[in-house]
């Protein structure tokens, strides 16, 4: 210890142990203030180590909900693009049949014109039944084509807003992808702080020991040096008597 060697130097000479004893006594002083400030010291790492770990109990809360919205987000981003196939492959299949219908309808209406056109002024009721039956059923194609074009405009907005809610969808799984990237990289900073504190409480302590031994030591120092100033001072009052006395 560094104040074995000054010491030892006052005890082998008794006339200047009154002016070490007093140097020690401040030291000593100086040692508990150094005791009371590394204990302040682990208290306030030990506070810091204690609150960010609550801390991370309460991250590590936040990141399952964020997965677990992360997870709802995919499942209806996928049924959103789902739809939206499936509404594609109608809007193919409304528009291929629509496509057909118009065709069968233009070569009956042609066809009907030429026979409409070649044909004498008067004919039988046979005929007239007929005829009024293929016009029924031309206006019948044309309702149903008409029919089909409100249906393949409203299957196109499905479609449409299946894509724009994708869209969005894939917009908020990418902002949530980024808050679990923040929550992780504030996940490993407090994990840091956690180990970092740990590793100062643990020198601290070890510090507030190795002060405790020097504070015992000198303590025990200078008690032995007040009992042989006191042996001494005795052993002067004595000598001092006269003789005979």
């Amino acid at each position: 210890m560094r104040f074995a060697g000054l010491c030892s130097v006052f005890l082998l000479f008794p006339g200047a142990r009154g002016n070490c004893a007093p140097a020690r006594q401040k030291e000593l002083k100086q040692i508990h203030e150094q005791l009371e400030e590394k204990k302040k010291e682990v208290e306030s790492f030990q506070k810091l180590q204690a609150q960010t770990r609550k801390d991370i109990s309460v991250l590590l809360d936040e990141k399952q909900k964020t997965r677990k919205l992360l997870r709802e987000i995919k499942g209806r981003k996928q049924e959103a693009a789902q739809r939206e196939s499936r509404f594609s492959e109608w809007l193919g299949s409304l528009r291929s049949a629509k496509d057909v219908g118009r065709r069968a309808l233009a070569e009956e209406v042609l066809s009907y014109s030429r026979q409409v056109g070649s044909r004498e002024a008067l004919y039988g009721r046979r005929d007239i039944w007929r005829e009024s039956f293929r016009r029924s059923a031309m206006r019948g194609r044309v309702r149903l084509l008409g029919g089909m074009g409100k249906t393949e405009s409203m299957t196109a907005g499905l479609r449409e807003e299946a894509r724009r809610q994708e869209i969005r969808l894939r917009d908020k799984e990418t902002r949530t992808e980024a808050e679990i990237e923040r929550q992780e990289g504030l996940y490993r900073r407090k994990q840091d702080i956690v180990r970092e504190t740990g590793e100062k409480v643990s020198r601290t302590l070890r510090e507030i020991q190795d002060l405790e031994e020097s504070a015992k030591a000198l303590a025990s120092m200078i008690k032995d040096m007040e009992r042989k100033r006191t042996v001494s001072a005795r052993g002067v009052q004595v000598q001092s008597v006269a003789k005979h006395s």
